[in-house]
């Protein structure tokens, strides 16, 4: 028979014989039956230390299981759905701007629009973002997103529809100098010259090296019969872009200005 056996609740060894331990009351357990010993009576771990284990195990756990969960929450959130150009669907795009939300709801374009006599210049619209709001978090994407369905309403010469499409872009983005200029050119085209001018000057503004803002300015100008401002944009475009697309047509705008000769729209 054992001298002595241990109370498996605190710990204390006591003498054998007795039933309950003299320091926590526990039952004793016989000691004469073979008993294996736990690993926390191997170690002399009391009572309280077991606990201890036990709850930094479980916050061990919990914590793994919380970042498992913010991850997968994370990975769910990056996952873009992005509206096709010249879509139809009546939502916004995911994570638009509240401000500007009406903007994106695509709407029924209509028969193309007639280009406005005296704007039917050569000048491209700008396929792509300047890149102003490159930095600003996924502000860039969507600005891209308008860009590109303001470039299929040119293509289909759906002009208020381009005007609101790059107007949002724009909006978004207001330090980007292609934005405004694409505006520009859309409301030039739509016979819109007086807000074209406005917003040809802004681009020039953001971007006074881009010479060939100046030409469409040049043709608005005209058109609302500012013939001084018209021949000085025409030379400022020259003076930048001698060989460029559009240069001979604004030296015959310039001839014409300085003689009081009329040209036809389309030499315009």
């Amino acid at each position: 028979m054992a001298d002595y056996v241990v109370c498996p609740a605190c710990g204390t060894r006591i003498k054998a014989g007795r039933g309950h331990c003299l320091r926590c009351f526990e039952l004793l357990p016989d000691p004469d039956a073979i008993q294996k010993p736990a690993i926390w009576e191997s170690l002399g771990w009391s009572k309280r230390q077991q606990s201890m284990v036990w709850g930094g195990a479980s916050l061990v756990v919990i914590a793994l299981l919380v970042a498992i969960f913010r991850t997968g929450t994370a990975n769910a959130g990056d996952t873009l759905h992005p509206t096709a150009v010249g879509s139809k669907s009546s939502a916004p795009i995911a994570s638009a701007h509240p401000a500007v939300a009406r903007e994106v709801t695509p709407v029924d374009d209509g028969p193309a629009e007639a280009v406005h006599a005296g704007s039917e210049g050569d000048e491209p619209f700008i396929e792509m973002p300047s890149g102003a709001a490159e930095d600003d978090g996924g502000r860039y994407n969507k600005v891209v997103e308008y860009f590109k369905r303001g470039q299929a309403a040119v293509e289909g010469s759906h002009w208020t529809r381009a005007i609101s499409e790059y107007g949002t872009a724009a909006s978004l983005s207001r330090d980007d100098a292609a934005a405004h200029y694409n505006v520009a050119l859309a409301l030039h085209r739509r016979g819109d010259e007086r807000d074209a001018i406005a917003e040809f000057q802004r681009a020039i503004d953001l971007a006074p090296d881009q010479a060939m803002f100046h030409l469409p300015l040049a043709a608005a100008f005209e058109s609302t019969g500012r013939l001084g401002d018209a021949a000085r944009e025409y030379r400022t475009f020259l003076s930048g872009s001698p060989e460029a697309v559009g240069a001979d047509r604004a030296r015959n705008r310039l001839e014409a200005l300085s003689t009081g000769t009329q040209i036809a729209s389309q030499d315009r």
